[in-house]
């Protein structure tokens, strides 16, 4: 629990905590408008699953289910008092009751055998747009490629547990390809060609090593991140991309792109001439995911005032665009110090300035963990 939101929290600065309108984006039902749930522990033996973490409440007297697999626990211990999630979530009732540890025997094998297994917690009535909004998933790591070390993980999601880049990566995989159905009735294998802007160490683009017949291609400023995904998955593209557009790439090379936690850290006029080069370089038709800090984000920062909270999702509605902090994940591996920052979008501003570039088909809260999601197609 302290490790997330001590993460979320330095994405935060008191200094945008102005005296602004309350404009807390609740639904009028008190729910939260995204309330994706969080696993703080995944532990697989032989024989027995158990996982641990908290998950807000239903708001009234109703039966919840967690799954593994579409299969329920055999024991679940929910809800847990959870004072700490309390004082993180002023802003929803029950958070106080949160926890869970739920345990159930399956042999692994079996639980693993289709190259990964799913979590889910669900109610009646839950806030969620797709029947996966929330859903987990956990590889079996055995037949993907290798891991990287700690360091370089830690620049990927700003921390060096392995077990939660394994379960991002193939929870973002899988939750893409989902929606990508969902949407336009697409699975990966109908994209000819297929870009991670933004790729890191592969925490996703590792789970495209069992994807056939599809170009696919990484890239990232990152030049020690991109150095060991040419080293290690052999099945893709890797290259490294200057600070600022333009890249190699040619024109209308892509069909799909996804971008997860990119747009999260540019800084405004960086931004726009990042939209203008993925204009490029995409095709007629093709389809971008892209994430960025928006209300979800800020609902799960762990502010413990409410009010600091209404005056910084305020501001973030009046001006749509706010830079929340510095941020020195990747000042190692850059040469610019002040390129990297945390930013915050409102969908207005989304809806508004990204259309100059892309049709915006959807905005999704909370899709890709905490992170809202933007579905967009070039004209």
């Amino acid at each position: 629990m302290s490790r997330f939101f001590s993460f979320l929290r330095k994405l935060l600065s008191f200094s945008v905590f102005e005296n602004q309108p309350s404009t807390l984006d609740q639904e009028e039902n008190g729910y939260m408008e995204a309330e994706p749930w969080i696993l703080d522990k995944i532990e697989i033996t032989d024989d027995a699953l158990q996982i641990q973490g908290w998950a807000l409440p239903p708001l009234s007297s109703m039966p919840v289910k967690f799954l593994v697999n579409g299969q329920p626990f055999e024991s679940i211990d929910y809800p847990i008092q959870s004072s700490d999630v309390a004082v993180h979530f002023p802003q929803r009732s029950g958070a106080e009751c949160s926890r869970f540890l739920g345990k159930i025997p399956i042999d692994k094998a079996e639980l693993l055998k289709g190259g990964y297994f799913s979590l889910k917690f669900t109610f009646s009535g839950q806030s969620e747009k797709f029947p996966f909004h929330f859903d987990w998933c956990f590889p079996n790591n055995d037949i993907y490629p290798p891991l990287p070390e700690n360091h370089r993980i830690y620049r990927v999601i700003g921390s060096d547990r392995t077990d939660m880049f394994l379960l991002g990566g193939c929870t973002d995989f899988n939750k893409i390809e989902n929606l990508l159905k969902a949407l336009f009735g697409k699975s990966y294998t109908d994209f000819q060609s297929i870009l991670d802007w933004g790729v890191g160490a592969g925490r996703v683009a590792r789970y495209f090593s069992h994807v056939p017949n599809v170009k696919f291609y990484g890239a990232d400023v990152d030049p020690d991140n991109i150095l060991w995904c040419q080293q290690n998955l052999i099945f893709g593209d890797f290259q490294q991309i200057p600070l600022m557009p333009p890249t190699a790439f040619e024109p209308n090379t892509f069909d799909l792109v996804y971008g997860i936690s990119v747009f999260t850290h540019l800084h405004e006029d960086v931004q726009f001439a990042w939209l203008e080069e993925l204009q490029r370089i995409t095709a007629p038709g093709a389809i971008l995911l892209m994430t960025f800090h928006g209300i979800t984000t800020m609902n799960f920062a762990g502010i413990p005032s409410l009010n600091d909270l209404q005056s910084l999702l305020s501001r973030i509605e009046e001006n749509g665009f706010v830079i929340t902090s510095s941020n020195d994940q990747i000042n190692d591996v850059i040469d610019q110090k002040d390129y990297y920052i945390n930013v915050a979008h409102s969908k207005t501003y989304i809806r508004e300035k990204w259309s100059k570039y892309f049709e915006v088909i959807d905005i999704i809260p909370g899709f890709i963990a905490t992170h809202d999601l933007v579905v967009l197609r070039r004209g």
